[in-house]
């Protein structure tokens, strides 16, 4: 997305919070005695929640009541890089600071009020000087690691990328950080690997460091998301999309899946339509409410909306007797798998799967979000067989729909969660594949888009 960016603020602050709550209260009062010291205006802090188990987000939203300038944003799970990631693309400030709650250096955030008029990317390393990182020893050897194998693999030049950050809000960087493979403990050092391939340059400031409380991970959990993560980077790498031809990529919509599935998702993705970081927003008709509807309709002008045509999750918009080969005795759509091997055996009646898409078309449209689009939960839209129904109805309605190229691309990158789905997508076209050669296959307008999904651990 190009879209030239407003700054309502000037500063945003972004603390991830993960089990905060005993030095929560305290270390947002010192940050705020900070500001005030520095004589800092038009700026916002914002504390991204994410997964916490003690009462981290009731003490944020008492936070919100004592500061008109603190915002309370929150993740489903526990995730520094997802924290991290929703904090930029939710954030109104021209200039963008990665801190910590145990971790605001006074000094760090003097020098890039200066330094950002220059500089579009400031690094405060804990390893620049010897001895400011004052943590335990096994923390230092692991951070020295790391930032070795860093510039042996990538060249980095840098010494830290795991500590305080600012940035210039910039496209390159929105695009960047959207494009980034990684979902945890390393997203940040894959942000600035990244952007150092574009020829971004990084300036870094010596920052002291002690510990505050212990490390809030176990070193299992951190081994776990730091491998995961290493995986998905190398996936990215070995296919060439760590590439800077196309990490900036200009053309493709970013849209945001799953509206109405759930209060905090709906509420993420209001937060960055806010932020003017998504171009559009696929609704689950079965799920939204009419309040949230409501929410959305006040960003109707600002951004498309889509239906996102869904078989799996929650009860139909149709009355369960009309469509049986649908639900379960309960009422409720069956599962993706289940869905699939039912589809793939004949067991799925395609007229009660039309009848569920119109109805589905028709909800969005009796609450004003009359949709310019069509996309799928677990996009089951690309399997042959319900293509075909879609293409049909959006070519009734004139819509346009997702290309497949962009489910594939996003398949691809995911084969541990993806695996069986492509299975089946393999099966279906072996058994369906005179359907996909016939004369009379009816098509679409595509449109491209990146996909994302705020609020629910992105994808």
């Amino acid at each position: 997305m190009t879209k030239k960016i407003i700054h309502p603020k000037k500063h945003s602050f972004i603390f991830p919070v993960h089990n905060e709550a005993l030095h929560l209260s305290s270390q947002i009062k010192l940050f705020y005695q900070l500001l005030n010291k520095e004589r800092i205006t038009k700026f916002e802090v914002l504390l991204v929640e994410n997964g916490s188990s003690d009462q981290s987000w009731s003490i944020i939203k008492q936070l919100t009541k004592k500061y008109s300038s603190l915002r309370a944003l929150r993740v489903n799970k526990a995730s520094y890089g997802q924290a991290l990631k929703h904090g930029i693309l939710s954030s109104l400030g021209q200039f963008v600071y990665i801190l910590n709650v145990d971790l605001f250096d006074h000094d760090f955030i003097s020098q890039t009020q200066k330094l950002l008029k220059k500089h579009k990317i400031i690094i405060g390393s804990k390893t620049l000087i010897k001895n400011y990182d004052q943590r335990n020893l096994l923390r230092r050897a692991q951070t020295k690691l790391f930032h070795q194998l860093l510039k042996i693999l990538f060249a980095y030049p840098g010494t830290d990328t795991h500590g305080l950050k600012a940035f210039r809000l910039t496209p390159i960087l929105i695009n960047t950080l959207r494009n980034c493979a990684t979902k945890h403990e390393i997203l940040d050092t894959e942000l600035l690997l990244k952007l150092h391939q574009q020829q971004q340059t990084i300036k870094e400031i010596p920052i002291k460091v002690t510990e505050l409380r212990p490390s809030r991970y176990t070193s299992w959990k951190r081994m776990r998301a730091l491998l995961i993560d290493l995986y998905r980077l190398a996936s990215f790498y070995l296919i060439n999309t760590f590439d800077r031809k196309n990490i900036y990529q200009k053309n493709k919509l970013i849209i945001a899946d799953d509206y109405g599935l759930s209060p905090l998702v709906d509420q993420a993705i209001l937060n960055q339509i806010e932020a003017k970081n998504l171009d559009g927003v696929s609704v689950l008709a079965n799920l939204i409410s009419k309040s949230e509807a409501q929410k959305l309709l006040h960003f109707k002008k600002q951004i498309k909306i889509g239906l996102h045509f869904n078989l799996t999750r929650g009860k139909p918009i149709t009355k369960s007797y009309l469509i049986p080969s649908l639900v379960n005795h309960q009422g409720n759509f069956f599962s993706l798998f289940i869905f699939l091997i039912k589809l793939l055996f004949g067991q799925i009646r395609l007229n009660e799967i039309d009848l569920e898409l119109n109805n589905q078309f028709k909800r969005l449209e009796s609450l004003t979000l009359s949709p310019t689009y069509v996309d799928s939960e677990q996009h089951i839209h690309t399997f042959n067989l319900l293509n075909q129904l879609v293409v049909k109805m959006t070519n009734q309605y004139k819509l346009s729909i997702r290309s497949t190229a962009s489910t594939i691309s996003y398949l691809i990158f995911r084969p541990h969660k993806y695996l069986m789905f492509c299975v089946l997508q393999a099966l279906f076209f072996a058994r369906y594949f005179s359907l996909t050669l016939t004369k009379n296959r009816i098509s679409s307008p595509l449109i491209e888009t990146n996909i994302t999904h705020p609020g629910n651990l992105y994808d």
